[in-house]
């Protein structure tokens, strides 16, 4: 797909700085064409998305029209100048979209080898800076880690040959686990697509992560957890450990007191007086979620 440049989070607050209210001005626009897409062609839980009449309907046009006048107004200084929640918040909400226009007009990935190109290829221009889905992710949103294929050696971000963006990203470090329940990648195993801004950004960073876990978490055993394949590529990001950090948040992620989610906080109460609980993963389903 062509690459392209996307405009910024805003949260509608003033400012006196000329720059940054362009920004703002900018985000409001991609923002709200973002979300007309998503009004009109998203289902109402969020999950399946209506590909086929996106992609003939004026306001996808609109939107690609949108983006693409933006592509030499945004500036990585600009991207710099944001707030850690106002760039985390941006870069969900950009991937999201891109996640959405590839697969529109690329058309979704049918094995493991397309599924490397497609997100290590779609990519939007922003700042001059060409960004794509692995970029975004592994770069930016989880501090320019490593990314979880073992085909891939070293970190996201090339320090030397982008030096701004490497330290943008070395400032979403620790990696917030929680953005793993808001990226989505069009599969039917994905979460939910939402849109973020740095106001909402915690109450919906934890509304995606109690939505996302109490459907993907289960308990197979007295002392047994079954779980989205993403706890298993991302578990580095789950810190001390995937058992504890759903343990620690069990109140907050599993708040009914009856099955399945009742049994789940069984086990979870196991692990934390120290027993052991053996984990599995569920397989992925990457079909696509929409139509």
């Amino acid at each position: 797909m062509d690459d392209v440049a996307v405009a910024l989070d805003d949260d509608g607050e003033g400012d006196a700085s000329r720059e940054r209210l362009d920004v703002a001005a900018l985000a409001r626009r991609i923002n709200g064409a973002v979300l007309t897409l998503y009004a009109d062609h998203l289902s109402d839980d969020g999950r399946q998305v209506d590909y086929a009449s996106m992609r003939a309907s004026t306001a996808f046009g609109q939107y690609v029209a949108e983006v693409a006048r933006l592509a030499d107004e945004v500036t990585v200084d600009q991207l710099c100048d944001l707030t850690d929640d106002q760039v985390k918040a941006t870069f969900i909400n950009l991937y999201n979209a891109i996640v959405i226009h590839a697969t529109v007009v690329r058309g979704a990935p049918g094995d493991m080898a397309q599924r490397t190109s497609f997100f290590a290829q779609s990519a939007y221009r922003i700042g001059g800076e060409l960004l794509s889905l692995d970029d975004i992710e592994h770069g930016v949103l989880r501090g320019n880690a490593v990314h979880p294929a073992p085909w891939f050696r070293g970190s996201q971000l090339d320090v030397a040959r982008r030096p701004q963006l490497a330290a943008l990203a070395a400032r979403m470090r620790p990696v917030d686990p929680r953005i793993h329940f808001a990226l989505v990648c069009g599969a039917v195993s994905c979460p939910p697509i939402r849109v973020f801004t740095s106001r909402n950004l915690e109450f919906g960073l934890d509304a995606a992560a109690a939505n996302f876990c109490s459907q993907s978490v289960r308990a197979v055993g007295e002392r047994a957890l079954e779980l989205s394949s993403i706890f298993k590529w991302y578990a580095c990001d789950f810190a001390p450990s995937v058992v504890s950090w759903l343990a620690e948040r069990s109140d907050q992620l599993f708040r009914s007191s009856e099955s399945p989610e009742a049994d789940v906080l069984a086990v979870l109460a196991a692990a934390q007086r120290g027993e052991q609980v053996s984990l599995s993963y569920a397989a992925y389903d990457w079909s696509l979620n929409g139509h």
